[in-house]
């Protein structure tokens, strides 16, 4: 039986080969306040990456590419972005500092050279109840956070109000109304037959629904009145997973769907119709400076093992969100 504990940062940054950046924009009005922002994974040798939206009201860019059927298996960025789908001008931006910086997929072009592609997914949080709605990530924001995370230490990145997570909130369909979200890290680390397995978790907690821990039972309801979300619609958790297991495509797409679980323990309710709840699954590649773990012999176990970890590990980073 694995006993995990937490990792050095309880953060993705204990899974090798993962860097963290966040920004954030501030209202001309209130200039010490952030309103909104960006946070992206870094993957600068690329990893395996599976997508899995569970939520009725998405808005993501590159989650077919990630699709366990689809043949593109290598992901070199993830983006969270606040203001909903204008926020996607900062996904442009990362794949414009990546290929500036040489991380993205080679490909020949014979007499006229070679090209790098940087694959660049992301997803956006509904953030407009905070701040003036004019604010919004742009294309230098998606530059500056890819910035940030190659150059920032194995520090644990800031929680809270930040990046992403700067106008989110939480528990809208509650009695008591809105309440400020965030952004949240956590990691679990367990001593596998392969060497030491790390599974890394960031969520950015923009729900609908009302955080399981402040509630005093699981018993059924109250239901929250989902009409009352009619004309100021958008709400999400989006979530990046990581780990350094050595997993098949569909093996992860397994990660991915188990790392839902996390929402639904922590979030009640969630993957609603007007939420936008994704998962974005991670497994670095296996070279000198990310070795990959062997997590066991059969792959439904391992597939199993990681995916039990990403879940708790998601449930850990939500509650941090919103500490």
């Amino acid at each position: 039986m694995l006993t995990p504990g937490r990792g050095p940062t309880d953060s993705l940054l204990d899974v090798p080969g993962v860097h963290v950046g966040q920004v954030e924009r501030l209202s001309a009005g209130q200039p010490s306040e952030p309103v909104t922002g960006v946070t992206v994974v870094v993957l600068p040798d690329g990893a395996l990456g599976v997508a899995d939206v569970r939520g009725g009201a998405p808005g993501t860019r590159e989650t077919d590419a990630l699709s366990p059927i689809a043949s593109g298996e290598r992901v070199h960025a993830v983006c969270i972005v606040g203001r909903s789908v204008f926020g996607l001008a900062a996904a442009d931006g990362a794949a414009v500092e990546l290929e500036r910086r040489g991380i993205g997929l080679p490909i020949e072009l014979g007499e006229r050279g070679r090209l790098v592609i940087p694959i660049v997914a992301a997803a956006v949080v509904f953030d407009f109840r905070i701040g003036d709605p004019a604010v919004r990530p742009t294309a230098a924001d998606g530059r500056r956070a890819v910035g940030r995370a190659l150059r920032a230490g194995r520090v644990r990145p800031t929680r809270g109000q930040v990046g992403a997570g700067a106008g989110t909130s939480v528990g809208g369909l509650g009695a008591d109304g809105p309440r400020r979200g965030g952004v949240g890290h956590a990691s679990l680390v367990a001593e596998v037959e392969g060497g030491r397995l790390v599974v890394g978790a960031l969520a950015v907690v923009n729900a609908a629904g009302t955080p399981l821990y402040e509630q005093a039972t699981l018993a059924p309801g109250p239901l929250p009145d989902f009409s009352a979300i009619r004309g100021a619609r958008g709400n999400t958790v989006p979530v990046v997973v990581a780990t350094n297991a050595r997993l098949s495509k569909p093996e992860l797409a397994r990660v991915a769907i188990m790392a839902h679980d996390g929402i639904a323990r922590a979030v009640r309710p969630s993957h609603t119709a007007v939420d936008g709840d994704v998962v974005f699954a991670l497994a670095v590649p296996d070279a000198p400076t990310t070795p990959a773990v062997t997590v066991a012999g059969w792959g439904p176990a391992a597939a199993s093992t990681v995916g039990a970890l990403a879940a708790d590990a998601v449930s850990l980073a939500i509650a941090d969100a919103l500490r």
